[in-house]
C-alpha cells in the first residue's frame, strides 16, 4: 500500500507520495520491504500516481498514456468520459477473475490483488485539472472552488486530519499557491511517514504539474529532488518551534493578553531555485 496526496492550486497540481513497496503472497503479512519511486510522468506532460497493486497501476497509466496526445483538445468532462471506459477495460476483467479466485482463495484475499486508486494530473482544454481515480475507474474532478485536495492508499486515515488542519489554518479562505501546495503535500506525507503509518515509509517524493511557456499556454510535469524538498524542512522546524514555545507559555499560566497581530499569513515556503 501506500500514501498519495494530491492538491490542485491556482498554477498547477502537486501530488507526493512515500517510497515504500512492500512484497507479500496470497494475502500473507508483507515480507519485504524496499524504496521505489511511485508517482510517474506521461509524456512530460501528466502525473499518474496509484495505490495498490502494481501490475494494476501499470495497466491504467498504459492507458493514460494512450489518450493523453488528446487531453489539450477534450474539456475535462470529455477526456473523463474516455478515461473512465479505458480503465474498465482493465479493471471489469480484473474484477472477474477475482470473483472467480474468491471462490478458492476467499473475497479478501482475491480483492487485495484488483482493489486500486489513483490520481491524474493533466491539462485538458479548460485547464490544469486532479483527477481522483476510484477502484471502480470513476474519475472524481477535485474542483478548486470546492476539495481541491485528496489523499488515498493506507495512509488516508492519518493523512486526512494532517492535510485538513494545515488546510483550516492558512487556506481556509483562499487556495494555495503552487509553492505552498508542495509544501503541504511534502509536510502530510511527512508526517504520516514518522507516525509509523502501516506501509507508509522510505521517505517522501514530490511531483509538481505547472503552466510552462509563453503566457502559460503549455505544461511541464517534474519531480522536486531531495534538495528542494530539503528547503521545507527549515520552515517545518521553525512552525514546530513556534508551537512549542505556545505550549510554554500555556504551562506559565494566565497572561496578560498579547498586542494585537495581523492575521495569520499563508505559510511561505523558500523561494524556487533557477539555474
Amino acid at each position: 500500500m501506500t500514501l498519495l496526496v494530491g492538491i490542485s492550486c491556482a498554477d498547477g497540481v502537486v501530488i507526493a507520495s512515500d517510497r515504500q513497496a512492500t512484497h507479500g503472497v496470497a494475502g500473507m503479512p508483507p515480507t519485504v520491504g524496499q524504496a521505489i519511486v511511485k508517482p510517474q510522468i506521461i509524456l512530460g506532460q501528466a502525473i499518474y500516481a496509484c495505490s495498490g497493486p502494481v501490475s494494476i497501476g501499470q495497466q491504467i497509466a498504459a492507458k493514460a498514456t494512450e489518450l493523453q496526445p488528446q487531453f489539450g483538445s477534450m474539456t475535462c468532462a470529455a477526456a473523463v468520459q474516455k478515461l473512465q471506459g479505458k480503465f474498465r477495460e482493465v479493471l471489469n476483467p480484473a474484477f472477474e477473475t477475482a470473483a472467480q479466485a474468491a471462490k478458492v482463495r476467499g473475497q479478501q484475499i482475491a480483492m487485495q490483488e484488483v482493489l486500486s486508486q489513483g490520481m491524474l494530473a493533466a491539462k485538458f482544454q479548460d485547464g490544469i485539472q486532479l483527477l481522483d481515480i476510484s477502484a471502480q475507474g470513476a474519475c472524481e474532478v477535485m474542483l478548486a472552488d470546492k476539495l481541491s485536495f485528496v489523499c488515498a492508499g493506507s495512509g488516508k486515515s492519518n493523512a486526512d486530519p494532517i492535510l485538513g488542519f494545515l488546510w483550516s489554518v492558512y487556506w481556509r479562505k483562499q487556495r494555495p499557491t503552487l509553492r505552498e501546495a508542495t509544501l503541504a503535500a511534502y509536510w502530510t506525507v511527512r508526517i504520516g511517514i514518522d507516525l509509523k503509518t502501516m506501509m507508509v515509509g522510505d521517505g517522501p517524493d514530490v511531483f509538481v504539474l505547472e503552466k510552462h511557456g509563453t503566457g502559460g499556454k503549455h505544461v511541464r510535469a517534474h519531480q522536486l529532488d531531495d534538495a528542494r524538498l530539503a528547503e521545507h524542512d527549515e520552515f517545518i522546524s521553525a512552525v514546530m518551534e513556534q508551537m512549542r514555545g505556545v505550549r510554554d507559555r500555556m504551562l506559565l499560566g494566565p497572561v496578560a493578553p498579547a498586542p494585537a497581530t495581523a492575521p495569520t499569513a499563508p505559510p511561505e515556503p523558500p523561494p524556487a531555485k533557477t539555474g
